[in-house]
């Protein structure tokens, strides 16, 4: 009899559309990691991968149309995966409430008349600040959960939560206490912003480090453990790797997954409750900047 997967590994990657080089640069190796993912579905049925941004993806769509239909049965057989799913992942305490309902509805709109995907979970992986009425515009916005990796307030320390808004909306929520790179397996390609990320190798040892981290904040609830990082490309290591330490009897169970596998096996109604706002750890250059919102506001308008 198959153990329950205790270890859900998430492979993606997280990228800002512009950030140390412009859009097209970053736009280009988005590409050739969803070539590389696309190669690694079509080799292996039991691994996965999640697209954050749907912008992307659509040219990508455009631009293959002769992989138009094995997209569409990579989503069909539970393969490929959208979180958060939105046109482009915002800045959350940057634009107004308007904005963010856009970015979800556009993104889910295109999702939808594409591969008839209906994303439900609210994955933020790089964002400094997240405002208290976020659970009531993700969840007007269809999700049902909300994955985050920065700005845990330190008084609180949990990773599985209800998130409860300003106007009582609760919302189930995740924090990624060992941050969104997670796992690295061995790749030829050279990684991007690595000096900012942290990663455990994939080893027994490293799997049970980052396990046991974890445990501290999720006690024995399944865990998300994401494959990736920003810009991280795809490595086809990782199918071996994962099959041999599937056979240890050392680590738990574990599988290719999604945020939506895990979510489902994690029951929030026993976890605490959160009322307050998590708010940036850089308040200088975000929370008092408000020219910047202004000028998001005057675009808005526009």
């Amino acid at each position: 009899m198959k153990k329950k997967t205790q270890i859900h590994l998430i492979p993606t990657f997280h990228h800002d559309i512009a950030y140390l080089q412009p859009e097209w640069n970053y736009t280009a190796r988005a590409t050739a990691i969803m070539e590389k993912a696309v190669e690694l579905m079509a080799k292996d049925e039991t691994y996965t991968f999640t697209v954050e941004q749907v912008y992307f993806f659509k040219e990508y769509w455009e631009k293959h149309p002769q992989q138009q239909e094995m997209l569409k049965k990579f989503v069909e057989n539970g393969q490929l995966h959208f979180a958060p799913g939105m046109w482009a992942v915002p800045d959350m305490t940057m634009p107004s409430g308007e904005g963010l309902y856009m970015q979800a509805t556009v993104g889910r709109r295109y999702l939808k008349e594409l591969v008839g995907y209906d994303p439900k979970t609210a994955y933020i992986a790089d964002c400094w600040g997240h405002h208290a009425q976020t659970p009531q515009i993700m969840k007007d916005s269809g999700y049902n959960c909300y994955v985050f990796s920065r700005c845990m307030d330190p008084e609180y320390d949990v990773e599985n939560f209800q998130w409860q808004g300003i106007d009582g909306t609760k919302l189930n929520a995740h924090w990624m206490s060992t941050a969104y790179a997670g796992i690295s397996f061995p790749s030829d390609e050279a990684a991007i912003n690595k000096e900012e990320l942290n990663w455990e190798e994939a080893s027994a040892e490293g799997i049970m480090r980052l396990y046991n981290r974890n445990a501290a904040h999720c006690g024995d609830a399944v865990q998300i453990v994401p494959v990736g990082g920003d810009m991280m490309y795809p490595a086809s290591s990782s199918l071996e790797i994962v099959k041999k330490l599937q056979q240890d009897e050392s680590v738990p169970p574990m599988e290719f997954s999604s945020f939506e596998a895990a979510i489902n096996e994690i029951d929030f109604t026993k976890n605490p409750v959160w009322d307050k706002e998590f708010i940036s750890s850089q308040k200088g250059s975000f929370a008092t900047n408000i020219q910047i919102k202004q000028y998001n506001r005057k675009l808005e308008n526009l």
